[in-house]
């Protein structure tokens, strides 16, 4: 019985802990979607207002012929739409892990942090050409990184994954260590009920012979 007690203690840890874990990876993930979300939203943000930014200095400079440093002081025309740039920017790079522990993982991101950053540069220095040709790049290295994130958000953190296997691999070992004990147990009392069965009708006999 005290055997017993302790597998089904074990048992009851295991689902208990299986549960707390169960609760922190689904908020986890939770705040690891939201994440995502807000990076997708500064990306697109990013994206658009370096293509408004370089719309609106072209439109700017139709017939004009600035010199390339006046040309650039335009963009100061467009301030609310050069500081929403320079915000997704900064916001962009606060997100992004530069200092990941995998190789093809800190690979992902200082491409995608490079783009970013010779984007600005880029434009920053008139070459519209090449900042069409880095956008490009970058919405498919966006696409790479989101997915990434994505299925870690869907698979979990590895600690959780390394958790949740424990938990789940304990609850078998007791579940199956339990009900093995209950078979032994139910095993020796049939038996014992069988050999009492067995030895009454010579017990009767033996009774009736000293009875007299």
């Amino acid at each position: 019985m005290p055997i017993g007690v302790v597998s089904a203690a074990l048992i009851a840890g295991a689902i208990a802990y299986a549960g707390f874990i169960s609760t922190k990876e689904s908020k986890v993930s939770e705040f690891r979607q939201n994440w995502i979300n807000s990076l997708r939203d500064e990306i697109s943000k990013y994206i658009s207002c370096i293509d408004s930014l370089i719309e609106h200095l072209k439109k700017d400079n139709t017939g004009m012929m600035y010199a390339p440093t006046k040309f650039m002081q335009k963009k100061l025309d467009h301030s609310e739409l050069y500081t929403e740039m320079l915000q997704a920017k900064i916001s962009i790079l606060l997100r992004i892990n530069n200092k990941e522990k995998k190789p093809e993982d800190f690979e992902r991101n200082e491409k995608f942090l490079t783009l970013i950053e010779n984007i600005s540069i880029k434009f920053e220095s008139m070459k519209f050409g090449e900042v069409d040709e880095d956008v490009k790049l970058l919405t498919s290295a966006s696409r790479d990184l989101l997915k990434h994130e994505w299925n870690r958000a869907r698979d979990g953190e590895k600690k959780f994954q390394e958790a949740k296997a424990v938990s789940e691999w304990t609850m078998g070992a007791a579940g199956a260590f339990l009900m093995a004990l209950f078979m032994t147990i139910g095993y020796e009392a049939l038996t014992t009920a069988l050999a009492s069965s067995s030895a009454s009708p010579e017990t009767k006999a033996v009774t009736t012979l000293k009875a007299p």
